[in-house]
């Protein structure tokens, strides 16, 4: 009895740890798999209630596999919290190359890779974004 109490422990432990990668905001880089969907969220002039005025948003977001975490910089002003337990990540693309991977995988799993950052407008819908630098299908 005492043995599976042990062996039962163990198999939480791996599965916890596994499910809270933790990783660190920009400069490094990030490789998380998930999959791509657009959701629509309330957006200017007061991000409240679209049937109230407030245009509709579309944001690209990555539902991950495994939860994640982000140890905070203290000397990065605007990266400095710890975010635990992240499930959603908002993607911000930059280079035009990515825009077709992207439209062909919406509703697919993929694998993305690019810095991390905390949340910081209203167009921001989850508490981490992922500068994206590459996506594997």
């Amino acid at each position: 009895m005492r043995n599976l109490f042990f062996l039962t422990l163990a198999i939480l432990y791996v599965r916890v740890g596994h499910a809270n990668t933790c990783f660190e905001y920009e400069p490094k880089l990030a490789t998380i798999a998930g999959t791509l969907n657009v959701k629509y969220y309330p957006g200017p002039p007061n991000f409240e209630d679209v049937n109230k005025g407030d245009a509709k948003e579309g944001a690209l977001i990555v539902d991950v596999d495994s939860l994640f975490c982000v140890k905070g910089n203290p000397e990065d002003e605007l990266n400095k919290e710890d975010l635990n337990n992240q499930r959603e990540l908002q993607l911000v693309i930059l280079k035009d190359a990515l825009w077709p991977i992207i439209n062909r995988n919406k509703g697919k799993k993929i694998t993305v890779t690019g810095m991390l950052f905390q949340a910081m407008t209203g167009h921001h819908r989850t508490e981490v974004l992922m500068t994206l630098e590459k996506v594997s299908e």
